[in-house]
């Protein structure tokens, strides 16, 4: 399972009308953060594991490919 969840569309800059929804897929700052979002938001996935990644990671491979791919990020 991951942290994803879909969008509630909103404006999409290449067009003026609404956007249709996309993933976001969720990153946080902490594990613990990580820990209590997930027993509060997904509490019928205790078996997920976090994992940790680095900052040129989430930099450099992360949020490209999930740009290029069309899919959103969600920090908290």
């Amino acid at each position: 399972m991951d942290f994803v969840a879909e969008s509630s569309g909103g404006p999409d800059e290449d067009a003026s009308d609404e956007a249709e929804p996309r993933d976001v897929y969720f990153f946080f700052s902490d594990r613990a953060y990580a820990a209590r979002a997930l027993r509060e938001n997904w509490p019928d996935a205790p078996g997920t594991k976090i994992t940790e990644i680095s900052l040129f990671d989430l930099l450099y491979r992360w949020l490209p490919g999930l740009n290029d791919d069309g899919h959103l990020a969600g920090t908290n």
